[in-house]
């Protein structure tokens, strides 16, 4: 996928894939993954689900900076990772995904076109949501 995401026929797959690196704070490896995302408000937002089974979210708790290959060219990003820690956070971020890529996300909730951050707080155990931020040119 990431091969793909860097090819000149990447226009079929980039509206919703976008290939993610991301450097380990302790072991400084990079990380290069395929993620599905939406996009809000400017922002890119990536939904983890049963993020307690994967390991390279956590490199973004806190903020960390990263690499997005988005529609063929890699750029710098910020990104934040909300989850369990701040639920309200991750709640939030939550709402913002479901809002922008409406059922996408199977959270065991009734189908709604939005809900509330208060609303999937309940849901929102064992999973996370980054947000990555490119900056402006």
């Amino acid at each position: 996928m990431r091969a793909l995401l860097a090819s000149p026929w990447h226009g079929r797959r980039s509206h919703n894939t976008l290939a993610l690196e991301v450097t380990g704070r302790h072991s400084g490896r990079r990380y290069r993954i395929a993620v599905s995302y939406v996009e809000d408000a400017g922002d890119l937002l990536v939904f983890v689900d049963q993020a307690g089974d994967k390991l390279w979210w956590r490199n973004l708790r806190g903020g960390a900076p990263v690499r997005v290959l988005l529609r063929g060219r890699w750029q710098a990003a910020q990104a934040e990772a909300a989850w369990e820690a701040d639920p309200e956070a991750l709640a939030r971020g939550l709402a913002r995904f479901v809002a922008a890529w409406p059922g996408f996300v199977d959270l065991g909730v009734p189908p709604a076109e939005r809900y509330t951050p208060e609303e999937l707080l309940p849901v929102a155990h064992g999973c996370a949501v980054i947000t990555i931020t490119i900056p402006a040119p």
